[in-house]
C-alpha cells in the first residue's frame, strides 16, 4: 500500500512552535509499522508496480518546486531501465 501525506501538517507545527512533537509522532508512527518514504522511493515504488512511468512522472515532477540532487534521479532512472530489461528479458 502506498500512502502519501502533505506536509502542511508539519508547517503548522512549525508555525506554532509544536516541532518538539515529531520525535514522539515519528517513533509512533514506526511502531504502527509505517514507513515514511522520501517523494522520489514512493514515486518509485508506484512505477515498480506499472502505476505510472516513471521517466514521465520525474519530468513532471521537476516541474514543479521540487528540487532532488540529479544523482539520486539518474539513479533511480538508472533502476527502473534495468527493471525493464529484466521485465522484457526471455530465457
Amino acid at each position: 500500500m502506498i500512502v502519501v501525506s502533505d506536509t502542511t501538517p508539519l508547517n503548522y507545527l512549525l508555525l506554532i512552535n509544536a516541532v518538539d512533537v515529531l520525535p514522539r509522532l515519528f517513533e509512533e508512527i514506526l511502531a504502527e509499522g509505517l514507513v515514511p518514504l522520501p517523494t522520489l522511493a514512493v514515486v518509485e515504488r508506484a512505477a515498480e508496480r506499472g502505476l505510472l512511468d516513471l521517466p514521465d512522472a520525474l519530468q513532471k515532477l521537476m516541474q514543479t518546486s521540487i528540487r532532488l540532487p540529479p544523482a539520486l534521479l539518474g539513479a533511480a532512472l538508472e533502476r527502473d531501465a534495468a527493471r525493464k530489461r529484466a521485465a522484457n528479458f526471455n530465457p
